[in-house]
């Protein structure tokens, strides 16, 4: 059984000139960890096609959503910088007025609740929707009323039905998980009213090709989003995009604020600018992609240099994070043999294995236990964070080594 279907058409505009623009290795899902070693897990392809009628990236392979997310070990609330970076977005939507005390909040994969529980701590009705029955089994245990089910025609129906219009809609990372975003706008929209906003965060296609991080491209990644395919999509939908902040998470986001277009109004002069700058940087052509991959190569070679010679030297090196990305990094560099353990703050992951390797998950304790050499910071988002809350735990000449975007090391 494959598990997974090629597709024909675009995601967005059903378009079906797809071009491919790179292929990558093969890989077993990023979130597939393992309670043992497993060589032999399924490998997946991994493709990244372009739509040449709205120019929306997208991968060529999607695999079933149901392997995907049925039991997911991504946590938002283990890590304080999303926690932080949530408490920052409740505080400016309460203080811009796009919601108040009383309203009604809905969060389609909203995870183990960590949003909702700040929009709760603040009087505002919330009501969480997620596919993965550990997760909601945490959320609802927190008294976050979560619905264990994909955001599909049936839980439409039943939010319709059984709670009060929402004043915001938020899908934070959610948008480029989908494969069915005609079907998912078309849910959006019967939940929406004239007061409703639709607010979600993505990647940056643009910041991953200017920074090198093409290890965001794994198979929970079905969408590589930029703004110009997203304003003609939302535009058949009779909704206009009216507003898109850029913001840090993942390396580089855009989060998106989308309502019904009921008077017809034309895109602000600030969304517009954004769309020239992808023009100007050449995001939609392929030979952006070659060269990308071409920069892609040239970090695989610098790394196996380097991680050869302190490897002649007896020096020990570990990763630290355990984030889906390191799935693709450490395949598609062909460096997983450097490793044999990687440190992760997530306790779901600790004491299982990056998916088809032998490199175990272990908690920051093993740290100092360890004495480490090297230390490759695999969750480079966090790379901030992670050197300066270990610092401490290390010898005076333990390095660690950043990968985007150009390799560095950074002393103890």
């Amino acid at each position: 059984m494959k598990n997974y279907h090629t597709k024909n058409n675009c995601v967005l505009c059903g378009g079906k000139k797809l071009l491919k623009l790179a292929k990558l290795k093969d890989t077993p899902l990023a979130n597939s960890y393992d309670k043992t070693i497993n060589f032999k897990k399924k490998k997946f392809p991994l493709e990244l096609v372009i739509c040449r009628s709205c120019n929306h990236v997208q991968l060529k392979h999607v695999v079933d959503k149901i392997l995907l997310f049925s039991n997911y070990l991504y946590v938002s609330g283990t890590s304080k910088v999303f926690v932080d970076h949530f408490r920052n977005f409740v505080k400016k939507v309460i203080n811009n007025k796009l919601v108040k005390k009383n309203d009604f909040v809905l969060e389609i994969g909203s995870n183990d609740g960590t949003l909702l529980k700040i929009f709760q701590q603040n009087k505002i009705k919330v009501l969480g929707v997620d596919p993965a029955k550990n997760l909601v089994k945490i959320s609802n245990k927190q008294n976050i009323q979560t619905l264990n089910s994909f955001f599909n025609f049936e839980t439409t129906k039943k939010i319709k039905l059984n709670f009060q219009p929402p004043k915001l809609i938020i899908a934070n990372n959610v948008f480029a998980h989908t494969n069915e975003l005609q079907e998912f706008i078309t849910n959006i929209n019967i939940l929406m009213n004239s007061d409703t906003i639709f607010i979600f965060e993505v990647q940056y296609l643009m910041d991953m090709i200017k920074n090198y991080y093409f290890d965001m491209i794994y198979h929970e990644h079905t969408s590589y989003h930029t703004i110009q395919p997203l304003i003609k999509f939302f535009q058949k939908y009779n909704l206009i995009i009216f507003k898109v902040d850029k913001i840090s998470t993942h390396g580089g986001s855009l989060r998106f604020y989308v309502k019904k277009n009921l008077k017809l109004k034309k895109l602000n002069k600030n969304i517009l600018n954004k769309v020239s700058l992808e023009v100007k940087n050449k995001i939609h052509l392929k030979s952006t992609y070659t060269n990308f991959f071409k920069n892609i190569n040239t970090l695989k070679t610098k790394l196996h240099i380097m991680l050869n010679e302190k490897k002649k030297f007896n020096k020990k090196i570990i990763a630290y994070g355990a984030p889906a990305k390191a799935t693709t990094f450490l395949y598609h560099l062909d460096i997983y043999k450097y490793f044999d353990y990687v440190i992760d703050d997530n306790m779901l992951k600790q004491n299982k294995y990056l998916p088809g390797t032998n490199i175990k998950i272990v908690s920051n304790s093993f740290l100092t236990k360890f004495d480490p050499d090297y230390i490759i910071i695999l969750a480079w988002n966090f790379s901030d964070s992670i050197v300066k809350n270990n610092r401490k735990n290390l010898s005076k000449t333990a390095k660690f080594l950043i990968p985007f975007p150009n390799l560095k090391v950074i002393n103890r």
